[in-house]
């Protein structure tokens, strides 16, 4: 209530370390930006801040702090281009979250189930307008992933893979201009990832933040002479391949993803 009368109040970020009474948040009126890093906050709550807020641009939420009635808040966020969330649900109450009108960016992080996200990313390619997926915590099947290749407006991924053929599909990525990627298994993906670099003509930036690749995998990416500027990143290798980055000069610099 200290801050309701703020009419130029367009970002309010809350930390709570303890369940706290969140029922004013509805008094205020033109956020376009709302972190809520909290344990909890009943749908319903959250829900009456959105419709009174309908410039909201940006709405991030910490992990499970709203249990599986996320939906209720879609009718209200007409104009939410960025969505960071987590929850342990099933796959309809992921689904509804592709009726965000102007959704752009969408990240999950933390525990969910296998395959959940599918429904969600198969709507979510019939409207070709998200622009950058982050799916964190749990690895994509390949169900997940054939969703996710369908979605032509997709120019930045970050996920976790649990097969080659996983990460070999996102090579039909057409449009992907950076990539981070996680392997969750010792499988070499190498190969898979030079395709990706062959096929996604746009890419960037590849950033390997975990996963097997064999000790030349600069070098090789070098002789594709694929005529861009490509940034490597991966970590776990970066002094094995710091010899073999200092002889080639376009894949010398590094990034943050």
């Amino acid at each position: 209530m200290a801050v309701a009368h703020l009419g130029q109040l367009k970002r309010l970020e809350i930390h709570a370390k303890a369940e706290c009474s969140l029922e004013n948040l509805s008094q205020l009126k033109h956020l376009e930006e709302l972190q809520l890093h909290l344990p909890h906050i009943e749908a319903s709550t959250l829900s009456k801040c959105c419709q009174s807020n309908s410039n909201l641009r940006v709405l991030y939420l910490q992990y499970n702090c709203v249990k599986r009635n996320l939906k209720q808040i879609v009718p209200h966020c007409k104009n939410l281009e960025v969505l960071t969330f987590g929850m342990a649900a099933e796959a309809s109450d992921f689904k509804p979250l592709a009726n965000l009108p102007k959704l752009k960016e969408l990240t999950h992080s933390g525990i969910r189930k296998s395959g959940s996200f599918q429904p969600l990313l198969r709507a979510l390619a019939n409207k070709s307008q998200l622009e950058r997926l982050v799916i964190s915590g749990v690895s994509l099947n390949m169900q997940e992933a054939e969703e996710i290749v369908q979605i032509d407006s997709l120019v930045k991924l970050k996920c976790f893979c649990s097969s080659i053929q996983c990460v070999e599909m996102l090579a039909k990525v057409s449009k992907l201009e950076e990539l981070c990627l996680w392997m969750s298994t010792s499988e070499d993906i190498t190969h898979a990832l030079l395709k990706i670099v062959i096929n996604c003509t746009n890419l960037k930036l590849l950033f390997l933040a975990g996963g097997h690749v064999q000790r030349d995998f600069v070098g090789q990416v070098q002789k594709l002479k694929v005529g861009r500027m490509l940034k490597l990143q991966i970590p776990f290798v970066q002094q094995q391949l710091n010899e073999e980055c200092t002889k080639v000069n376009k894949l010398n610099k590094w990034t943050e993803f």
